[in-house]
């Protein structure tokens, strides 16, 4: 799926858009997303439930989250108060440097969304 916006992947969750909790998760969504890369693509972008507001990130139930900086995308996250929207870069090769989360507008569109699911 292309281009998805903050809206549009809130109502293909079922307003349950995806948190990424510790590093652990995050290894493990990306090594989810990567066999989703279409052929001819080196990367995917696809939006969590996370915002970023004030210097922190929040889960989709509001609670803070800490991720320690190998997991943000470099040279992020970007201060400027209207890129709220959380979103991860994967790459189809895992030791590339230039994939992470990173804070965007929410008008931004994406490839798609990552849904949570109760376990």
């Amino acid at each position: 799926m292309w281009d998805v916006t903050s809206s549009d992947a809130e109502s293909l969750c079922g307003n349950r858009l995806a948190n990424i909790y510790n590093v652990t998760h995050y290894n493990l969504l990306r090594d989810y997303l990567r066999p989703m890369i279409p052929d001819g693509h080196t990367y995917t972008w696809v939006h969590t439930g996370m915002t970023y507001e004030n210097g922190q990130l929040y889960s989709t139930t509001g609670q803070t989250i800490s991720l320690p900086t190998e997991v943000w995308f470099p040279d992020t996250p970007h201060f400027d108060a209207s890129l709220t929207t959380v979103v991860v870069r994967v790459s189809r090769y895992p030791q590339d440097s230039y994939q992470g989360i990173y804070n965007e507008k929410s008008s931004t569109k994406f490839n798609g969304a990552i849904c949570e699911n109760e376990l």
